[in-house]
């Protein structure tokens, strides 16, 4: 029945069964030893009493269901779901698939079920087989992890939930075997005839073919969107087509109300190149061809780290036409600093992790949102 479905889903991703086998199962210990595996003590999972009627009648609803997609805001919430999908069904032998090793760590720490294993390939060889084997013995119980945790779904698996369903990071299509883990769930579903939850904020327009209309369950955010056009918009902003007339309007309100605005733009630096706009000529970097930005008084390669000094002119023409190329977080951070000078910014990426606490405008990437920001 296994070898089945790694036949099937080696023609799906035109990869030789022998591949799918070897990245994805874990390798046999040198040593053939019995190793204990010790669940740390469980941290208290709590949640406001006036969401709590909520949470347990969504998961009441995905225990009535074999396939649906559940609205729910954060890990958080979806932890309290899947506690209350066993509560309500404890001979369940589930899958926990979460987008990152961090979401997995933490849901493994909060959630209140004893037959809990975490598997998300950062752990020793000994430990990987061990959890795999412990878990393929268990006729119930939860199994957290990442994509590869797929692979240890049985004949005796019911359900998989797949967190965050709409995240980049279920994808894998930078390595071999290339496959994207919410398609090998749906394909895992129809093979074992396994109960399929995908989890998350909002459903992607794939799942609205996946799932049927009366199985998309919770309260989904009702927020209207609007269209802004940057064009129109940058010409009336006060801070050009940086920021949107709205957005500034919306944050000069808000810190007039002493409130604290975080902004999430995704781009590091100042800008994303330096060109010259005479000869257009990009400014590269000497060791990996890659495009040099500027970095307060030097020259600095994205990709190699590589510095050097400012350039005043263009190398290849002489010509003082040395111009950035779109922008990044610290350009907003200095625009805003100029806007707004009464307050103090913060800028947070991978490079600077560090919160100020008496910041009212707080410009963040990704990095904020994955690695800082706790939902528990």
């Amino acid at each position: 029945m296994e070898l089945s479905f790694f036949e099937s889903l080696s023609i799906e991703l035109l990869q030789s069964v022998s591949s799918l086998l070897y990245s994805s199962l874990p390798s046999f210990p040198k040593r053939q030893t019995t190793k204990q595996i010790q669940n740390p003590e469980t941290k208290i999972l709590t949640i406001p009493s006036h969401e709590l009627s909520g949470l347990q009648s969504l998961a009441k609803q995905l225990s009535e269901r074999s396939r649906a997609f559940a609205s729910v805001s954060d890990i958080r919430r979806m932890t309290c779901v899947i506690a209350g999908f066993m509560r309500i069904k404890p001979s369940q032998k589930c899958i926990v698939l979460c987008p990152t090793v961090l979401d997995a760590n933490r849901i493994y720490s909060y959630l209140p079920i004893e037959s809990r294993f975490l598997l998300t390939g950062e752990e020793n060889a000994g430990t990987q087989f061990a959890v795999w084997s412990k878990f393929k013995s268990l006729d119930s119980g939860v199994l957290i992890g990442t994509k590869n945790t797929l692979f240890a779904t049985d004949e005796k698996t019911t359900s998989i939930f797949v967190l965050r369903s709409s995240h980049d990071n279920h994808g894998h299509h930078e390595q071999n075997p290339r496959f994207d883990a919410r398609a090998v769930a749906k394909i895992l579903s129809d093979h074992f005839k396994t109960n399929l939850f995908f989890l998350d904020v909002m459903p992607r327009i794939e799942d609205f073919f996946l799932f049927s209309k009366t199985n998309m369950v919770g309260t989904q955010a009702n927020q209207p969107a609007r269209l802004i056009d940057m064009e129109q918009q940058g010409r009336a902003s006060k801070m050009g087509h940086w920021i949107s007339h709205e957005s500034f309007l919306a944050t000069q309100e808000l810190l007039e109300q002493n409130k604290r605005v975080l902004m999430v733009f995704n781009r590091k630096n100042h800008a994303k190149r330096l060109f010259c706009t005479a000869c257009e000529t990009d400014i590269k970097c000497m060791d990996c061809s890659n495009g040099m930005i500027k970095d307060d008084l030097l020259l600095r390669c994205v990709r190699c780290k590589r510095t050097e000094p400012l350039l005043r002119t263009c190398p290849t023409c002489g010509q003082t036409t040395l111009r950035e190329s779109g922008f990044g977080n610290q350009k907003i951070d200095t625009l805003l600093q100029e806007a707004f000078p009464s307050h103090q910014t913060c800028l947070i990426d991978k490079e600077h992790p560090n919160m100020n606490a008496r910041a009212s405008l707080v410009i963040a990437t990704s990095y904020y949102l994955e690695q800082m920001a706790d939902a528990f």
